[in-house]
């Protein structure tokens, strides 16, 4: 199918909205409380857009014994031929591990599915910051999650060029200021920017901050959470085919520069059919 990159899109550079989810016990009555000024004619399809991004991410989160620790990351799911897997950052899963070894009764739970990550583990790359599961389908589905579908031919997909329109999605972890304000939903973000930079290992996005517009009063999600919750996030490209919106993973989150304001994501083409990782483009 020939896809082209949206034209960037005439929109402030990043726009943010939150998406409520009843499914993990969040707020459903807390949407688009947080947007950026843009041209009417647009608006309707930010929200698609950004509402489809989101639909794409699950939360990570721990089980301690009674208590469940949320958003300690963010996974995806990507299904190349009959093989299905669950995508997320390397330091999400290593910090569970280390929490493991401590002795402590944590499980870990993608949405609401709980695994054992470490007999599910086929590929762990600290450099590449990727760690990828074994899934199967009808995991995936008990998840409610989208799932990107490609065939072994297909992948990986083609990536963005700078200047393209990108969204990432993700669950970040409000920030402890923040905690007693009920109002504050703890789910899933999608915010859409520009790649700014791509190299052999990364995209870049710069996040301009000062064009946000809180709706709400209650803060940006820029101020009010911690964007380690991201961590895993994907990161989805906005192409166009035949006037139709496509959406193509393009990358990893793993890390945001506050002082920079930078989001970075490993390319998701060291993904390989089979799921294992290569760091050679």
């Amino acid at each position: 199918m020939p896809t082209r990159a949206v034209a960037p899109f005439d929109f402030s550079p990043l726009w943010a909205q939150p998406f409520g989810r009843p499914s993990f016990g969040i707020r459903s009555d807390f949407i688009c409380r947080i947007v950026v000024a843009a041209p009417c004619r647009f608006m309707n399809d930010y929200k698609k857009i950004l509402a489809t991004a989101a639909s794409y991410a699950a939360p990570i989160s721990w089980k301690l014994g009674e208590e469940i620790v949320k958003n300690r990351g963010t996974a995806f799911f990507i299904s190349i031929g009959d093989a299905a897997f669950a995508v997320t950052a390397e330091h999400v899963y290593r910090a569970y591990m280390r929490m493991k070894e401590k002795g402590s009764n944590v499980r870990w739970k993608i949405g609401g599915l709980s695994f054992d990550p470490e007999e599910r583990l086929i590929a762990l790359d600290d450099w590449l910051d990727i760690a990828i599961f074994r899934m199967s389908a009808k995991e995936v589905e008990k998840t409610r999650c989208r799932i990107f579908l490609y065939n072994k031919s297909s992948w990986p997909p083609n990536s963005p060029e700078t200047g393209s329109s990108v969204v990432f999605a993700g669950f970040p972890t409000m920030r402890a200021e923040q905690k007693n304000q009920q109002n504050l939903c703890s789910g899933v973000y999608a915010m859409m920017c520009r790649v700014t930079a791509i190299s052999e290992r990364k995209i870049s996005m710069q996040l301009d901050c000062g064009n946000i517009i809180d709706t709400s009063g209650l803060g940006s999600p820029l101020d009010c959470f911690e964007f380690r919750g991201l961590s895993g996030a994907p990161l989805i490209w906005i192409a166009e085919s035949n006037n139709n919106f496509l959406f193509i993973p393009s990358g990893v989150v793993y890390t945001y520069n506050s002082g920079f304001r930078l989001m970075f994501a490993t390319r998701i083409d060291k993904i390989l059919p089979d799921g294992r990782l290569c760091r050679l483009h």
